[in-house]
Parts: C-alpha cells; sequence; structure tokens
C-alpha cells in the first residue's frame, strides 16, 4: 500500500511540476510577444518620425523655391520711373 501512495506521489508531484513549467513558459512567451511588439512599435515611430523629417525638409526646400520665385517676380515688375 505504501509503494502505491508514493507512486500516487510521485505523479501528483509531476502533474504540478508540468503545470508549474507550462505556466511559466506562457509567461515568459507573452512577455517575450510584448518586448517584441513594444521593439515593433519603435521601429513603427521611428519610421514615422523619419517621414515627418522628410516631409519637413521637402516644405523647407519648397518654400525657399516659392521665395526665389516671388522674389524674381517682383524684381523683373519693378515699375520704371
Amino acid at each position: 500500500m505504501t509503494g502505491k501512495r508514493e507512486i500516487n506521489g510521485q505523479k501528483l508531484t509531476l502533474t504540478i511540476l508540468g503545470l508549474a513549467t507550462t505556466i511559466l513558459l506562457f509567461a515568459f512567451g507573452s512577455l517575450e510577444s510584448r518586448k517584441v511588439d513594444k521593439s515593433a512599435f519603435q521601429v513603427h515611430l521611428e519610421n514615422q518620425r523619419e517621414q515627418f523629417r522628410r516631409i519637413e525638409s521637402s516644405q523647407s526646400r519648397i518654400e525657399e523655391k516659392i521665395d526665389q520665385l516671388i522674389l524674381s517676380q517682383q524684381a523683373t515688375k519693378k515699375p520704371s520711373p
């Protein structure tokens, strides 16, 4: 009888250890997924920032060209005395 109880105790211990291992693996897997999601989000934000910088740079160049055109038109339209 003692042998049967011992085997049942070992089975119970193995079952509990198996469940604990599964829970830990799931928890660490979830944490790893969050790290990957966070990293992907950071990459996405950096890409958006870079795109915004390019848009601002293009806008500045366009504004400079518009200013040059306005100045050149004003220079050619100066009334002669």
